[in-house]
């Protein structure tokens, strides 16, 4: 009996562009609206963008400031409330 191991579904951190498994990112999608928004279940039926779960530098990174435009600031208060990072507006520079 021929046994494969089980897929991993991997995903690539839109900032630091590193592949991990999509559990180990966060995933936000843009709604009709042009407004960004966090998938808790990541399964929206949207166009997503994945970001690094566990690396601060992935939040410092002025290319997501340029990614998100002016959702940017309610990107990061949801990051802050899914994320073990609670102080994150004080390490982003620029806050």
């Amino acid at each position: 009996m021929n046994l494969r191991a089980k897929h991993i579904p991997m995903r690539r951190c839109i900032s630091c562009r590193s592949s991990k498994p999509k559990e180990q990112l966060l995933r936000f999608f843009k709604d009709s609206n042009n407004t960004w928004h966090f998938d808790k279940t990541q399964k929206a039926q949207a166009r997503g963008s994945w970001i690094c779960n566990d690396s601060l530098d992935c939040y410092k990174s002025k290319y997501l400031k340029r990614y998100f435009g002016q959702s940017y600031h309610n990107i990061l208060e949801e990051i802050k409330l899914n994320t073990k990072f609670q102080d994150i507006s004080s390490l982003v520079k620029g806050e």
